[in-house]
């Protein structure tokens, strides 16, 4: 519902904001700050622009969105659903819904004023007259026929505002919402749902009417500059640009925004409209933090635009108030560095200021985490290691501790693992006697990090482990690691080994490889070893691995015998090209992809394994055609395994790769024919 005119234009421009119920998107105003007017109807707002254009926006029925074009406008007014403006020559145009010919204006260019009912039209002329046209319900528009009014206002009823300053009153009256109140001391008014307000020359409110949800309980003071009133509520504006509203709020539409930057305000059925004055300094936060900062941040950079008006200071305060600078800042765009958080809520305000001293705030909760909830690790006794020698870490008894790391970087040679374990050995390079490392794990979670140190001393190596053996070691326990090459010698090929991965570069073709283990049982030595990752670069006659492997990684080279250590070892993943035999008296867990196949594979026991000639590690089997083959896969058990390999041709006749197990269970082999169709078949004893 419009006020009179002038009450909603503002001497300057400025931006739209909007709250309350949104089922149209009424609340979804246009951008931009070049806005003089506003109206609000009952789900939709219209704004009249300096330029003198109109824009509209909210619910699309009826057509009432569809302005008319040019920019010869001074006024407009919302109703239900239909729309009238006052051009700059004094005649009228509506638009919207005209069921009952609220929009057929009335000729003639001496109108100064306009107002919307539901579905009626409401008009001042230049000569004191009122004029209405649309639904005559209850008399509505049956004007009084004087020539003494000076402001208007139209909803179900109308009131009138005489030049004596009394008010009068006509239409629909349900709630006594014609009933004016007496005196001859009125400056505005205002046409409600079924009720009405006015303000009086001293600045005071009354409103009467239907007086439910306390629409009618207008606030004290005589502080007041606008009103205006929706279908249940009202709003007001203060002289000092700030707003208040009272009556029904089932939608927060009497949650007025804060501030003190407002010229003009309009109230809709369920909804509020306000302008925003332009030279209003403006300052958002635009890098909303974490949802929390660790204990060990007690400072965090926050950055944000601000508009042209926040020409004066510019500050953040903390949680305890105290303010504080340090700001830089570009055109419009700002950043700072705030200090002293506090664990737990952090509440800070970022606050600027225009040359008048009006400022504007915007507040960012940061939250830091408690001491209390830090992640916890044990101490981590100190270690000693022996040049040559393999040292495995973990740490151990973690509580609160989502993930941990190590600064593998503090010793050449370390390596962590990515759970809790850490190993790296003190090989020639790497580290000498008498040395003394501090190796950091830190446990981590949301909250924070904390740190425990290794400190390892470096001690001479053992007697059998001399200078004349570069490739001789010792694990941790005591056992001898040793390695050799036939292709060192014969060829310069050379052999590195850091404590977890064993590679040869400068391969001989023929080359013959071996890491042995040797138990020493005087140290406890328990005979096992963990490799992670065995290399060549190029083919070799003989691997002979005694431990455990994670890999062996030579995908691109053949191999003829691939051996591997003790009955109670495990291998996990191997890829080669070809090879002739590959065994072990122990287990495989992993995959063995030879892309161009075997002859003869043997292992104590297959527990989830993948054995594949000709498909690639990570294919899916059941429908991946091997291109490859092997003679005989031989095995003690088998359980939860996979063998995919291809049937060849020989003579004229079908030969089909043989695996033989004493005892297998949920095993398959997706055998590939000579037709390419894979066929998987249950591996029985």
């Amino acid at each position: 519902m419009l006020l009179t005119t002038a009450t909603v234009r503002a001497a300057v421009a400025g931006s739209l904001v909007a709250w309350g119920q949104n089922n149209a998107n009424q609340t979804n105003c246009p951008a931009g700050n070049d806005y003089v007017a506003i109206a609000a109807g009952s789900y939709h707002g219209v704004a009249l622009r300096r330029d003198g254009s109109l824009v509209a926006w909210g619910d699309i029925n009826w057509g009432k969105l569809n302005c008319p074009t040019g920019n010869n406008y001074v006024a407009v007014s919302a109703g239900q659903d239909h729309n009238v403006a006052l051009r700059n020559d004094g005649t009228l145009v509506a638009w919207g819904a005209n069921g009952y010919g609220q929009t057929n204006c009335p000729p003639g260019s001496n109108y100064v004023a306009v107002s919307c009912g539901y579905w009626q039209s409401l008009a001042l002329r230049n000569d004191g007259s009122l004029v209405a046209w649309g639904w005559n319900r209850d008399g509505v528009t049956n004007c009084p026929t004087k020539h003494d009014f000076v402001a208007i206002s139209a909803s179900d009823h109308n009131i009138a505002l005489r030049s004596n300053d009394t008010l009068v009153s006509w239409g629909y009256n349900s709630n006594g919402q014609t009933n004016c109140p007496a005196g001859n001391d009125y400056t505005m008014i205002a046409a409600g749902g079924d009720f009405s307000v006015a303000m009086r020359t001293n600045g005071t409110l009354v409103a009467w009417g239907n007086s439910a949800d306390g629409r009618t309980n207008c606030p004290t003071g005589n502080t007041y500059a606008a009103i205006d009133a929706g279908g249940t509520h009202t709003i007001a504006l203060r002289n000092d640009g700030s707003l208040v509203a009272w009556g029904n709020n089932s939608y927060g539409q009497t949650n007025c925004p804060a501030g003190n930057g407002y010229m003009a305000a309009a109230a809709g059925t369920y909804y509020c409209l306000a302008l925003r004055e332009e030279t209003t300094p403006f300052v958002d936060i635009t890098n909303p933090p974490p949802a929390l900062l660790n204990y060990h941040v007690d400072s965090y950079g926050l950055g944000g635009t601000n508009n042209m008006y926040v020409q004066g200071d510019l500050w953040w305060t903390n949680a305890s108030g105290t303010s504080f600078g340090s700001f830089s800042r570009t055109g419009d765009t700002w950043a700072c560095i705030v200090t002293g958080l506090l664990e737990g809520d952090n509440l800070i305000r970022v606050c600027g200021t225009n040359l008048w001293g009006k400022s504007a705030t915007d507040t960012v909760l940061l939250r830091r985490g408690y001491e209390r909830d830090l992640p916890r690790l044990d101490p981590i006794p100190p270690s000693t290691l022996r040049e040559r020698q393999v040292l495995l870490r973990q740490v151990t008894g973690r509580t609160n501790v989502a993930a941990v790391t190590c600064d593998a970087g503090a010793v050449a040679g370390a390596s962590f693992f990515g759970s809790n374990t850490w190993r790296f050995s003190c090989i020639p390079g790497f580290g000498t006697a008498s040395q003394v490392w501090n190796i950091a794990f830190i446990g981590m979670n949301q909250y924070g990090a904390e740190t425990q140190t290794l400190v390892v001393s470096v001690a001479p190596h053992v007697k059998k482990i001399t200078p004349k053996k570069p490739l001789l070691f010792e694990d941790e326990d005591g056992d001898l690691l040793s390695i050799s090459y036939s292709g060192i010698k014969k060829a310069g090929s050379v052999a590195l080994f850091d404590g977890q991965n064993l590679v040869v570069n400068n391969a001989m073709q023929d080359g013959t490889l071996s890491f042995a283990v040797k138990q020493n049982r005087k140290t406890g030595g328990n005979g096992s070893f963990i490799l992670r990752d065995v290399r060549m670069d190029n083919d070799g006659k003989c691997a002979s691995i005694g431990g455990d492997v994670d890999q062996l990684s030579m995908a691109g080279q053949r191999i003829e015998s691939v051996k591997f250590g003790a009955k109670a070892g495990v291998v996990s993943n191997i890829a080669l090209e070809s090879a002739k035999t590959i065994s072990t008296k122990g287990t495989i867990v992993g995959t063995i992809a030879v892309s161009k196949g075997f002859e003869t594979l043997t292992a104590g026991a297959l527990n989830g394994a993948r054995i594949l000639a000709g498909v690639p590690a990570s294919a899916d089997v059941t429908n991946t055609p091997a291109t490859a083959t092997f003679k005989t896969l031989k095995a003690t058990t088998m359980d939860n395994s996979i063998v995919a390999g291809r049937d060849t041709m020989m003579n004229d006749k079908v030969v089909t790769p043989g695996i033989k197990v004493k005892a297998a269970s949920n095993s398959t082999f997706f055998r590939t024919g000579t037709n390419g169709i894979v066929t998987p078949v249950p591996i029985a004893p």
